[in-house]
C-alpha cells in the first residue's frame, strides 16, 4: 500500500497567511446572529471575515483572537442565499485560506456529544461532530403518514467525511437507512414517510466510524423540497418555473434578476407551506429555455439556448427537433453530474432519415459531453439524449447548452485570496483554454473593484494560453476587505460573449503519495460552490516597509545542475529586519523530504545585502517540463508580517541534445545518405555524448557514435536497400552523456530519411519519317 504524506498548498501571495483547520458551528442561521469560532494557526489580531455571500449579507464582529483561535458574532441578513458559502479570516498579515459554510433558514442548534437521544423539535438544522467510532442520536416525534425530509451537510464542507444517517423507532427496530446521493458528494438528501405516530430515534456518524475535532456536520429536519436537482436548470432574467423531485410535484418559482452575470449559480427554492429552503445549481441562459416533454414524443426546439430534461425511467431517449439553414453551425455543450445528476450523458445528432451524422464526445478533463456540426443543406435534425447506463430516475437531469458560435474560452486564476499592500501590487497568473474554432484577444475588465485597484495588463493576445497580471492598489485605495470579479470579453468590440475569470481554491488539504506526485483532489474539494469560485477576496494592506524584484523572466536548469536565481530588493530606512524567501511550483519541494525531484534554497536579504541570489537544483527523477515559479518574499516589521509574490518561468531541459543538420534528408532505394548528427550542449557543458540507434527503423545503421569533447557532431552514412518501399523513416536513438557525475539519457527522434519514388523511365518516340518509311 503506498504510503500517503500531507501537503499544504497555501494561495499566491499569502506565504505566512493563517489556516483555519474548522469553524464552529458550521452553520449560520439567516435573520440572525451566530457566535462562529475558528479554529487554526496564525489567527492573532483577526479582525474580520471576508465572505463569498452578497455584499451586505453577512456581517461580522470580533469578540477574542489568539494564535489557534478567533471568535466571531456573524450576523446573516434575512435575505442571505440559503446554501453553500466561502469564508476566510483577516489578519493584519493577510487572508486565511477558504472554508466552507452553510447559511440555513431552519432554527440551527447545537446537538452536543450524545452518546443518549437528545430531543430534537422540528423542524431544526442541528450541528455536531463526526468523532471516530461514536454517533449522535436525536428523538423526534412524527404523526402518522407524515412525511419529513431530512438532509446531512458533511462532506460539502469540504472534509473527509462520509455520514451516514439511520433511523430506528423507539424500540429500536429499523425503519431506514441513507448514505450518499449522487450530486451530493458522500452526503445525503430525502423523505421518509412515517407509517406510524410515535417517536423515533434520528442516528448520524460516519460511514467508515472515522471522524475529528474538525468534521462538523449538520442534520436539517422539517418539510423541505428534497430534489437535488432542477429542471429546468438554466434559466432567463424574471419569473421562472422551476420542478424539482418526482413528477407532478407542485413548480417553485424562482424570480432571477436581469443584472445576473454569466455563468452557473446556487439557487435557493422554497415551496408554499414549506419549512426551509433547498438549494439547486443552476445556469443563466443565453436564449430561450426548452424543456424536454416525457411522452416520448419529439420536443421542438430552437437555438441557440438550453435544452433540459429528465430522464424518470431507465432507459429513457428524449428526441429534440431542431431545424437548420445551409452552414448554420451548432456547437453543443451537455452537463449532468454538475448539476447534482447521475447521468453520463450521450447525445448523438440524427438527419431526418434517423441516421446518426454526429455524436457528442466527452471533453478531456471534464464531465461535459461536446458536439459540433455544421449543415450541409438546410433541413431537419434531431438530437437525441440518454443515458449511456440506461438507468433513470426524478433527479436524472440533464442539459445542454446550444449555441451558433464557439463557446467563450475558459480562464482559470492561480490565486484568489489576495493581500495587496497599498502601493504595490500582488501577481495574479490566468490561464486561458480555447474552445475550438474560437479566436482573438481577449479583454480583462475588473467589477465591483474599489476605487484605486487595476488590473494590467488587461488584454491577452490571441496566441497566448497564459498571462501573469499585476492587481495593483494606488497610494490611497481604501484599506480591508473588499470581493472583485474578472470579466472576460472578446477583444474586438464587435463580439458577443461575456465569461468570468474563475479560480479553484485548495479546501483542507491536498494528498501526495511518498513519490510526492499530488493524488486527485476529491470530489467535494473540486465541485465547490459557485460564489466561491467566480470571485476573488482581496484584502488591501497598509504600504509594506519593502519591495523585491526577479530581474529575470525565464530561467534554464539543466537537469542535476543548479541554476541562480538573482533577487533584488529595496527597503524604507526604517525597516532593519531580514527579508526571507521561498519558492513554489512546477516540482518543487521541500529539500528535507525523501525524494524531492528539484528544490531551492534562497539566503535571506538584509539592509547591507540587497541584491541576493539563491539557486534552484536538480536532482535524479525530475522531468523535462517548464513550469512557472512563484516566489514569496516575507518580513516582519512593527509586528506586521508582509509577504510579496513575484514569478519567474523556469524551462528544465537536458543538459544536450542530438539532432540531425539537417533534421530531414532524402534519398532514392539504393542510394547511401550522408549525414550529419550535432549535439547542442547548454551553457558550459562540454560533455561527450554516445549515440544508440534504436533497431527497428529497417536500415543498417551504426551500432553508436561517438561526439567527443570539444566536438560539434559527427558524420555517418546510411545506405538505403534498393528493395525499400517509399516513405518516410524516422531514425529514433538514445544519446547518452554525463551530467555532473549523472548519466544522462535523451531520447527521441534524431534525424528523417524521406525515401522517394523512382521517377519511372521516360519513353523513346520514334522519329517521325522512320515511322512513315517502316508503315510504306
Amino acid at each position: 500500500m503506498a504510503v500517503l504524506a500531507l501537503a499544504l498548498a497555501f494561495p499566491a501571495g499569502v506565504a505566512a497567511q493563517s489556516f483555519v483547520e474548522h469553524v464552529s458551528p458550521p452553520v449560520v442561521e439567516r435573520g440572525k446572529t451566530t457566535r462562529v469560532t475558528f479554529v487554526g494557526k496564525n489567527l492573532a489580531n483577526a479582525f474580520d471575515i471576508w465572505n463569498s455571500l452578497p455584499s451586505g449579507t453577512l456581517r461580522a464582529k470580533p469578540v477574542e483572537a489568539g494564535s489557534e483561535r478567533a471568535v466571531f458574532e456573524i450576523t446573516a441578513a434575512d435575505n442571505a442565499p440559503v446554501g453553500m458559502g466561502g469564508m476566510r479570516v483577516a489578519t493584519p498579515d493577510g487572508l486565511s485560506n477558504l472554508h466552507l459554510f452553510l447559511v440555513d433558514d431552519l432554527p440551527v442548534h447545537w446537538g452536543g456529544m450524545n452518546e443518549k437521544e437528545a430531543t430534537l423539535a422540528k423542524p431544526a438544522a442541528v450541528w455536531g461532530v463526526l468523532r471516530e467510532g461514536a454517533s449522535d442520536r436525536y428523538q423526534i416525534e412524527a404523526k402518522a403518514g407524515e412525511r419529513v425530509g431530512f438532509e446531512v451537510v458533511a462532506n460539502r464542507f469540504g472534509k473527509d467525511a462520509d455520514p451516514l444517517v439511520t433511523i430506528r423507532d423507539a424500540s429500536g427496530r429499523f425503519i431506514a437507512e441513507r448514505d450518499n446521493d449522487a450530486g451530493l458528494y458522500f452526503d445525503c438528501r430525502f423523505e421518509h414517510t412515517f407509517e406510524k405516530a410515535g417517536t423515533y430515534v434520528v442516528e448520524v456518524r460516519d460511514a467508515r466510524f472515522k471522524g475529528n475535532e474538525h468534521r462538523h456536520y449538520v442534520l436539517r429536519v422539517g418539510r423541505f423540497a428534497v430534489g437535488r436537482a432542477a429542471v429546468p436548470s438554466a434559466v432567463n432574467p424574471g419569473k421562472n418555473e422551476i420542478a424539482l423531485g418526482a413528477a407532478g410535484a407542485p413548480r417553485i418559482s424562482l424570480d432571477h434578476s436581469p443584472l445576473a452575470l454569466p455563468g452557473p449559480f446556487l439557487a435557493s427554492l422554497k415551496r408554499s407551506g414549506d419549512d426551509g429552503s433547498a438549494w439547486v445549481p443552476m445556469t443563466n441562459s443565453e436564449g430561450p429555455v426548452t424543456v424536454a416533454n416525457e411522452s416520448g414524443e419529439p420536443t421542438p426546439a430552437t437555438f441557440p439556448g438550453a435544452l433540459c430534461g429528465v430522464l424518470r425511467q431507465p432507459g429513457a431517449r428524449h428526441v429534440f427537433d431542431l431545424k437548420f439553414e445551409k452552414g448554420q453551425k451548432l456547437f453543443l455543450c451537455g452537463e449532468a453530474k454538475s448539476l447534482n445528476s447521475p447521468v453520463d450523458l450521450e447525445v448523438a445528432l440524427l438527419d431526418k432519415s434517423g441516421k446518426e451524422v454526429r455524436r457528442g464526445s466527452e471533453a478531456r478533463g471534464t464531465d461535459e459531453v461536446t458536439l459540433e456540426f455544421v449543415a450541409g443543406a438546410a433541413g431537419e435534425y434531431q438530437l437525441a439524449v440518454r443515458d449511456a447506463l440506461r438507468e433513470g430516475g426524478d433527479d436524472a437531469v440533464y442539459r445542454l447548452l446550444a449555441r451558433n458560435d464557439p463557446f467563450p474560452p475558459q480562464l482559470l486564476a492561480e490565486a484568489e485570496g489576495l493581500a495587496v499592500p497599498r502601493g504595490d501590487h500582488q501577481i495574479l497568473p490566468i490561464t486561458v483554454t480555447r474552445s475550438p474554432g474560437a479566436k482573438g484577444a481577449i479583454r480583462l475588465r475588473l467589477l465591483g473593484a474599489p476605487r484605486g485597484i487595476s488590473l494590467s495588463p488587461s488584454s491577452i493576445p490571441e496566441d497566448e494560453a497564459s498571462i501573469v497580471c499585476r492587481l495593483e492598489a494606488s497610494p490611497d485605495a481604501p484599506l480591508g476587505l473588499h470581493t472583485l470579479q474578472i470579466m472576460a470579453e472578446p477583444g474586438d468590440l464587435g463580439g458577443q460573449w461575456r465569461s468570468l475569470v474563475r479560480t479553484q481554491p485548495l479546501v483542507d488539504r491536498k494528498l501526495v503519495n511518498i513519490d510526492l506526485i499530488p493524488l486527485a483532489l476529491r470530489e467535494d474539494q473540486r465541485r465547490l460552490p459557485p460564489s466561491v469560485t467566480d470571485r476573488f477576496a482581496l484584502q488591501v494592506t497598509p504600504p509594506s516597509p519593502f519591495q523585491f524584484e526577479l530581474p529575470e523572466a525565464r530561467l534554464t536548469l539543466v537537469r542535476y545542475q543548479r541554476v541562480p536565481v538573482p533577487i533584488v530588493t529595496t527597503r524604507l530606512k526604517e525597516f532593519d529586519g531580514p527579508i526571507t524567501f521561498s519558492a513554489e511550483g512546477g516540482q518543487l519541494a521541500p529539500k528535507e523530504e525523501g525524494r524531492t525531484r528539484v528544490y531551492a534554497e534562497f539566503p535571506p536579504a538584509g539592509q547591507q545585502t540587497p541584491k541576493v541570489s539563491g539557486f534552484i537544483q536538480s536532482l535524479i527523477l525530475s522531468n523535462l517540463a517548464k513550469a512557472r515559479i512563484k516566489v514569496s518574499a516575507v518580513g516582519t516589521h512593527q509586528g506586521r508580517r508582509v509577504a510579496l509574490t513575484r514569478c519567474f518561468d523556469l524551462d528544465l531541459v537536458a543538459g544536450f541534445k542530438v539532432e540531425g543538420e539537417p533534421a530531414k534528408v532524402s534519398a532514392l532505394p539504393g542510394e547511401t545518405v550522408r549525414a550529419r548528427l550535432v549535439v547542442n550542449r547548454v551553457g558550459p557543458l562540454d560533455t561527450p555524448v554516445t549515440i544508440r540507434f534504436n533497431a527497428n527503423s529497417g536500415l543498417d545503421l551504426p551500432e553508436t557514435l561517438m561526439i567527443g569533447k570539444g566536438q560539434s557532431g559527427v558524420d555517418f552514412q546510411v545506405p538505403v536497400p534498393a528493395d525499400t518501399n517509399p516513405r518516410k523513416i524516422g531514425i529514433q536513438g538514445v544519446s547518452t552523456g554525463y551530467v555532473n557525475g549523472y548519466e544522462e539519457e535523451v531520447r527521441g527522434l534524431l534525424l528523417e530519411i524521406d525515401v522517394r519514388k523512382p521517377e519511372a523511365p521516360k519513353k523513346t518516340e520514334a522519329p517521325k519519317n522512320a515511322e512513315t518509311k517502316n508503315k510504306k
